[in-house]
């Protein structure tokens, strides 16, 4: 067990590291960002309207 955990922190765990942080540097995309922006309107147009 001891040699499953040392992967975690040898080439695979340092490889995938940096594929997230290079992931966390992408910008996210217009499409996602306007499909927030709808969810937030309809979130605040449902509450005024109350439960």
């Amino acid at each position: 067990m001891a040699a499953e955990n040392s992967d975690a922190h040898g080439p695979i765990g340092a490889r995938l590291k940096a594929l997230y942080q290079a992931l966390e540097q992408e910008p996210v995309p217009d499409l996602f960002v306007d499909l927030l922006e709808k969810l937030e309107k309809a979130e605040a147009a449902a509450a005024e309207r109350g439960p």
